[in-house]
């Protein structure tokens, strides 16, 4: 199986690092964790593909493994508070539509995103397998049930 990956190539030598990490953990959890948010929108779209890109190379390695992911958006605070456009979601949507992807907890203290979450789920047809968390002790053991 082969996955797209967004190219990045007009943001040059851009340090992502600063924006997010993304490591697994426990073998089979992906985690994303925002640092700090963005103002550009086109720096937040690049933001979005960069950290999906990392992440579908995590799947791209064991292409037959099941995944859940831990979206960490924390560090953003309170203002997400609108909808995502097409544009910011991207990189998102092309690894939460992913048939490798079981399910997607979302840590954040915006109830709005939280909110979000259970429309997302019902959107991306996994309806019960996207779930928002403020704790990410629950998100992780919620992550671990089968």
């Amino acid at each position: 199986m082969t996955i797209a990956h967004k190219k990045l190539d007009h943001f040059g030598d851009t340090d992502f690092s600063q924006y997010f990490t993304v490591s697994l953990e426990d073998g089979n959890i992906i985690v994303i964790k925002h640092k700090k948010a963005a103002n550009d929108e086109r720096m937040i779209e690049a933001i979005s593909f960069a950290a999906g890109n990392q992440a579908l190379s995590i799947l791209e390695k064991e292409p037959r493994q099941k995944f859940q992911v831990l979206l960490d958006l924390r560090k953003l605070g309170r203002k997400i508070t609108k909808p995502p456009t097409t544009k910011t979601e991207g990189g998102f949507v092309e690894i939460l539509s992913n048939e490798q992807i079981d399910k997607l907890a979302f840590l954040t203290v915006s109830s709005f995103l939280n909110v979000m979450t259970f429309m997302m789920g019902g959107a991306l047809g996994k309806k019960g397998k996207i779930k928002g968390f403020k704790d990410e002790v629950k998100a992780k053991k919620w992550l671990k049930e089968a």
